[in-house]
C-alpha cells in the first residue's frame, strides 16, 4: 500500500517547521540574557553589538557542555563508590 501523496507534503511540513522552531529559539536565546537591545549607535557599533551577543552565546554553550560533562562524572564517582561500598 502507497502512502497518499497529501501524507508527505503535511510530513514535510511537520519537519519544516519544528526546525523553525528551533531555529527562532536559538535566535532568541542572547535576548533572554539581556542582549535584548542595542544601545550602540551606527554600522560599527551594531557589529560590535552582534559580535558580543554570539560570543556571549557560544561561551554560555560551553558552559552548559561543561556542566553536563561534570555531572556525568559526578554520577560516574557515585555510582564506583556505591559498589565499594556495597561490596
Amino acid at each position: 500500500m502507497q502512502t497518499p501523496h497529501w501524507a508527505f507534503e503535511f510530513f514535510l511540513y511537520i519537519a519544516a517547521r519544528n526546525k523553525h522552531s528551533r531555529i527562532e529559539s536559538a535566535i532568541n536565546a542572547p535576548e533572554n540574557h539581556g542582549l535584548d537591545r542595542c544601545l550602540d549607535n551606527g554600522l560599527h557599533g551594531f557589529e560590535r553589538y552582534v559580535a558580543l551577543a554570539v560570543v556571549a552565546r557560544n561561551i554560555q554553550i560551553i558552559g552548559v557542555i561543561l556542566w553536563k560533562r561534570d555531572m556525568e562524572e559526578k554520577a560516574k564517582y557515585k555510582k564506583s563508590s556505591f559498589a565499594r561500598k556495597a561490596a
